[in-house]
Protein backbone atom coordinates (compact mmCIF):
# COMPACT_ATOMS: atom_id res chain seq x y z
CA UNK A 1 0.00 0.00 0.00
CA UNK A 2 1.38 3.44 -0.85
CA UNK A 3 2.25 5.88 1.92
CA UNK A 4 0.70 8.77 -0.01
CA UNK A 5 -2.21 8.94 -2.43
CA UNK A 6 -4.81 11.54 -3.34
CA UNK A 7 -7.98 11.89 -5.36
CA UNK A 8 -9.64 15.14 -6.47
CA UNK A 9 -12.99 15.15 -8.26
CA UNK A 10 -15.54 17.79 -9.17
CA UNK A 11 -18.79 17.94 -11.09
CA UNK A 12 -21.01 20.74 -12.31
CA UNK A 13 -24.70 20.62 -13.18
CA UNK A 14 -25.73 22.81 -16.14
CA UNK A 15 -29.38 23.92 -16.40
CA UNK A 16 -30.69 21.27 -13.97
CA UNK A 17 -34.41 21.93 -14.60
CA UNK A 18 -34.22 22.50 -18.35
CA UNK A 19 -34.62 20.00 -21.21
CA UNK A 20 -30.98 20.58 -22.23
CA UNK A 21 -29.64 19.78 -18.72
CA UNK A 22 -26.23 18.23 -18.41
CA UNK A 23 -23.80 17.23 -15.69
CA UNK A 24 -20.07 17.25 -16.41
CA UNK A 25 -17.27 16.25 -14.12
CA UNK A 26 -13.70 15.15 -13.93
CA UNK A 27 -10.87 14.37 -11.63
CA UNK A 28 -7.53 12.77 -11.08
CA UNK A 29 -6.12 10.07 -8.87
CA UNK A 30 -2.46 10.02 -7.87
CA UNK A 31 -0.59 7.28 -6.04
CA UNK A 32 3.01 7.36 -4.84
CA UNK A 33 5.42 4.67 -6.02
CA UNK A 34 5.41 1.49 -3.94
CA UNK A 35 8.11 -1.01 -3.02
CA UNK A 36 6.81 -4.52 -3.71
CA UNK A 37 9.18 -6.53 -1.53
CA UNK A 38 10.93 -6.15 1.81
CA UNK A 39 14.37 -5.97 0.19
CA UNK A 40 13.29 -2.91 -1.84
CA UNK A 41 14.39 -4.46 -5.13
CA UNK A 42 11.04 -4.32 -6.99
CA UNK A 43 9.11 -1.08 -7.28
CA UNK A 44 5.83 -0.05 -8.89
CA UNK A 45 6.15 3.54 -10.14
CA UNK A 46 3.88 6.41 -9.13
CA UNK A 47 0.66 6.62 -11.13
CA UNK A 48 -1.67 9.40 -12.21
CA UNK A 49 -5.07 8.73 -13.76
CA UNK A 50 -7.46 11.31 -15.28
CA UNK A 51 -11.18 10.45 -15.43
CA UNK A 52 -14.26 12.35 -16.64
CA UNK A 53 -18.02 11.99 -16.93
CA UNK A 54 -20.95 13.57 -18.72
CA UNK A 55 -24.64 12.81 -18.18
CA UNK A 56 -28.09 14.00 -19.28
CA UNK A 57 -31.39 13.44 -17.48
CA UNK A 58 -34.40 13.01 -19.83
CA UNK A 59 -37.07 13.47 -17.17
CA UNK A 60 -37.46 12.47 -13.54
CA UNK A 61 -36.88 8.82 -14.39
CA UNK A 62 -34.29 8.36 -17.19
CA UNK A 63 -30.62 9.27 -17.39
CA UNK A 64 -27.89 8.55 -19.92
CA UNK A 65 -24.25 8.88 -18.91
CA UNK A 66 -20.75 8.32 -20.24
CA UNK A 67 -17.68 7.88 -18.05
CA UNK A 68 -14.14 8.00 -19.38
CA UNK A 69 -11.33 6.33 -17.45
CA UNK A 70 -7.55 6.75 -17.76
CA UNK A 71 -8.04 9.36 -20.46
CA UNK A 72 -4.32 9.94 -21.00
CA UNK A 73 -3.87 6.16 -21.53
CA UNK A 74 -0.94 5.82 -19.09
CA UNK A 75 0.39 2.48 -17.94
CA UNK A 76 -0.93 2.34 -14.36
CA UNK A 77 -1.03 -0.51 -11.88
CA UNK A 78 -4.27 -1.42 -10.14
CA UNK A 79 -3.33 -4.36 -7.92
CA UNK A 80 -0.06 -4.66 -6.05
CA UNK A 81 1.19 -7.98 -4.70
CA UNK A 82 4.33 -9.09 -2.88
CA UNK A 83 6.55 -9.02 -5.97
CA UNK A 84 4.24 -8.39 -8.93
CA UNK A 85 1.65 -5.96 -10.24
CA UNK A 86 -1.48 -6.11 -12.38
CA UNK A 87 -1.79 -3.38 -15.01
CA UNK A 88 -4.94 -1.26 -14.97
CA UNK A 89 -7.08 -1.03 -18.06
CA UNK A 90 -6.04 1.57 -20.62
CA UNK A 91 -8.26 4.37 -21.91
CA UNK A 92 -11.84 3.13 -21.68
CA UNK A 93 -15.41 4.43 -21.80
CA UNK A 94 -18.53 3.20 -20.07
CA UNK A 95 -21.98 4.13 -21.40
CA UNK A 96 -24.95 3.77 -19.09
CA UNK A 97 -28.72 4.16 -19.44
CA UNK A 98 -30.54 4.08 -16.13
CA UNK A 99 -34.11 4.37 -14.88
CA UNK A 100 -35.16 5.51 -11.43
CA UNK A 101 -38.67 5.03 -10.09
Amino acid sequence: MPHNQATAWTSYEIAPRRPWNMTIGGGLTWRQGVWLDQANTARAPATVEFDAMVSHRFNNHWKVAMNGYNLDNRLNYGSLFSNRVTPSIGRSFLFNLSAQY
